[in-house]
């Protein structure tokens, strides 16, 4: 039961809110989309290699430019716990 009677019966059956642009970073979304993608590409190296994520391992290669750079050294803990390394290295 709800206080307000125009609310729908779940919070499932309710749209989703509108964003206003203002509110949209999309610099940060692109920044996250490349950590994302470089965690996506080192988890599936270490399947790969059969090197599981509870194993540490030292360092982390990733070739990149100054905007890859930007983007890891901004979510560096993220990405350093995500893939349970001790340091990632960019170069160009």
């Amino acid at each position: 039961m709800s206080c307000d009677s125009s609310a729908p019966a779940s919070v499932h059956h309710a749209s989703w809110p509108e964003v206003p642009a203002e509110w949209v970073d999309a610099e940060l979304l692109e920044r996250t989309a490349t950590v994302r993608a470089a965690i996506s590409l080192a988890l599936n190296l270490r399947e790969r290699a059969g090197h599981r994520v509870r194993q540490p391992l030292n360092r982390m290669y990733v070739v990149g430019g100054d905007t890859c750079r930007a983007a890891l050294d901004e979510q560096r803990d993220h990405v350093l716990n995500e893939l349970n390394v001790k340091e990632v290295v960019v170069s160009d």
